[in-house]
């Protein structure tokens, strides 16, 4: 038999057992209790933040047993007949709860057809029907339906939650888990609770002695190949802004010429303020500038002077 995934396992079974989402929970916790159930709620947020598990949560709360509760994976089934099968479903009664749950996950994958078949039922569903919408991408639900949901929106987890987390799932567990080891898998985890809990799941499938530390998470996860290849991308760069640096040194000192005497002309780019010369004074000025430039630039060849050539010196 397979090994359960260690975000299924500890997947949270009631509002309490929810973290870091206190401005989703509580409100739906106390519409549970005060029997104030609205028709149709949308929940919004990136992935692994828990929506499809408080929507579980909400409709145990509310008397849904797993009779009644049907779970919908938008991505594939977006079109307008399974929107039509789902609606003929719905006015059916309920088995042996007083609602019927819908949780449809990834609801912005529905089709355009699908959500204007879907518009009218969402509006004025039967009393017995509670609708959980789900996303990872509010901006592709039409608004017409965000306007007849109930929105949820949920937060990505500060560093300090998912590492607190980790280190209670790995105690669970039986593991010992240091607390830079944590740090760095809640680094990893990037925001999500899920992503953190599959890296920790990685780490434990390494460890020989039940004993984590944040070299073991590096070599397991990666961590230092990514922090050495860092390091050297890091040199690499300051070499470059060294580099850029002494052109643009270079380049100031060009600039620098002109100010300390190089005869100003028409025809010099950078010298367009300057006084028209008579044309043999300019030519005059030209060359000078041109030997100046190439003092300046440490023996570098000349750079063209006449407007044409303007886009090579840019």
């Amino acid at each position: 038999m397979a090994h359960q995934s260690l975000y299924r396992t500890h997947r949270p079974a009631s509002f309490a057992d929810v973290v870091g989402q206190e401005q989703v929970t509580k409100p739906l916790e106390e519409a549970a209790k005060t029997k104030k159930i609205g028709h149709a709620y949308l929940f919004a947020g990136t992935r692994g933040l828990g929506k499809t598990s408080v929507a579980r949560i909400f409709a145990s709360e509310i008397g849904c047993t797993g009779n009644d509760l049907y779970e919908i994976d938008a991505a594939s089934n977006n079109s307008v007949e399974d929107i039509r099968a789902l609606i003929e479903g719905v006015y059916t009664l309920p088995f042996e709860s007083p609602y019927k749950v819908y949780i449809l996950d990834e609801v912005h994958m529905l089709s355009k057809s699908a959500w204007n078949a879907f518009l009218k039922t969402l509006e004025e569903p039967p009393a017995h029907a509670v609708f959980i919408l789900a996303t990872t991408e509010l901006e592709k639900v039409p608004e017409t339906v965000q306007s007849r949901c109930q929105m949820f929106e949920f937060k990505k987890p500060t560093r300090a939650v998912l590492a607190k987390m980790t280190a209670n799932v790995a105690k669970k567990e039986g593991y010992t888990l240091a607390p830079d080891a944590a740090e760095l898998i809640a680094m990893l985890g990037d925001g999500s609770y899920r992503d953190a809990l599959s890296v920790l799941q990685k780490v434990f499938a390494a460890s020989a002695d039940k004993k984590l530390t944040r070299a073991e998470v590096e070599i397991v996860t990666g961590a230092r190949a990514y922090k050495r290849a860092r390091g050297r991308r890091a040199r690499q760069g300051a070499r470059r802004d060294r580099k850029r640096g002494t052109v643009e040194r270079r380049y100031k000192a060009l600039l620098g010429t002109r100010a300390r005497g190089a005869p100003r002309h028409s025809s010099h780019p950078l010298c367009t303020r300057a006084p028209r010369l008579a044309p043999e004074r300019a030519r005059r000025g030209r060359i000078l500038c041109t030997r100046k430039v190439r003092s300046a630039t440490c023996g570098t060849s000349e750079i063209p002077h006449n407007a044409s050539d303007n886009a090579l010196i840019s």
